[in-house]
């Protein structure tokens, strides 16, 4: 298989274990940014969604800063 991967790096804040268990386990959630921002909780979920309608998925790495997400993508011909 042809597929390409692609890497997210985060460098704030380390997701802490309850968070880090609600994204992998597709519940929405969500909390103030490092510089006071909202979110809505929906942008993971919504990644997650769109990969598996491509037959991906989305993987979580927590880092002691931050956390990398990655996903792999099958190249078209």
């Amino acid at each position: 298989k042809n597929t390409i991967t692609f890497f997210v790096v985060d460098f704030g804040p380390r997701l802490d274990e309850e968070t880090f268990l609600k994204l992998n386990n597709g519940e929405i959630t969500t909390s103030q940014g490092t510089e006071n921002e909202n979110g809505t909780g929906f942008g993971t979920q919504i990644i997650k969604s769109v990969l598996e309608d491509y037959g991906s998925k989305l993987d979580i790495i927590r880092k002691e800063k931050g956390a990398i997400f990655g996903f792999l993508l099958e190249k078209l011909n």
